[in-house]
């Protein structure tokens, strides 16, 4: 039996075909990886979209701080009803005088919840030990004043109390006041007198308001300024040394325009 001869490939022809070979090779790892470095794209930018396509309520959103409850922020939110006053702001009537007094009052009719609060005035120098205070109280139906009394002169400079509970003097419910306090430097001249008024309006206390437990911040935020304030002051006058206090004192002040009085 004779077999048929075998071809024979030239060295030439085997060159190419192992040229074509290799050449085929590089080509196929080449695409290889950036078909690899496009797949994770795709699924980034899948995922972007659909945190996008969540609906509003299901996005995480800030949730607004209740002043009531933050014990750091102070908020005073003054009374709907009512009008600005004109309010007499420790200024002299005439000849100069030693102190000048500022009540601690916005210039709108300010609320309390409370029969017989503090009122707190402030002194930017020592009244003279010949010097007397004089508070007034009036409303808005009697000619004659309710009330006048005065007070022990205070020894420095800085912010006062007026006690009505000690006074024996209670507010009306849903009665306007001015209250004024005056430095009488001359009692044969009152015309050098510096005096400086406030106002104020008890309403009723809130069902859900109990003066044991409501903070500051709580008075401040519903409007009750006499009852923030005085809150604030037994709470410095309790740890006088605690500065965090008397800056959330400032903080309510500022936003009576009290700036005078800041400690």
């Amino acid at each position: 039996m004779v077999r048929a001869p075998r071809p024979v490939i030239s060295t030439p022809k085997l060159a190419f075909v192992l040229l074509l070979l290799l050449s085929l090779a590089g080509s196929a790892q080449a695409q290889t990886p950036a078909v690899r470095d496009e797949a994770p794209a795709i699924q980034v930018a899948a995922a972007t979209q659909l945190a996008g396509d969540q609906p509003a309520s299901a996005q995480a959103k800030p949730q607004p701080v209740d002043p009531g409850k933050d014990p750091a922020r102070v908020v005073y939110e003054p009374p709907r009803r009512g009008s600005p006053r004109a309010k007499v702001g420790g200024g002299l009537r005439s000849a100069p005088a030693p102190a000048v007094p500022l009540a601690l009052a916005p210039s709108h009719l300010a609320e309390t919840v409370s029969a017989r609060p503090s009122l707190f005035f402030y002194l930017d120098g020592a009244a003279p030990e010949d010097a007397t205070l004089v508070f007034t109280l009036i409303d808005d139906v009697h000619i004659d004043p309710l009330a006048e009394v005065q007070i022990t002169s205070p020894l420095r400079a800085g912010i006062q109390r007026i006690d009505l509970d000690r006074l024996d003097i209670s507010l009306a419910p849903d009665v306007e006041y001015e209250w004024s306090v005056s430095l009488v430097a001359n009692p044969r001249s009152r015309s050098q007198d510096r005096i400086s008024t406030g106002y104020i309006r008890r309403v009723g206390v809130p069902a859900d308001l109990s003066r044991d437990t409501a903070s500051m911040q709580t008075y401040a935020a519903r409007g009750y300024w006499y009852d923030a304030l005085e809150s604030i002051s037994d709470a410095i006058d309790a740890a006088p040394a605690d500065q965090r206090l008397r800056s959330q004192r400032n903080a309510l002040l500022r936003q009576g325009d009290l700036e005078p009085a800041l400690e």
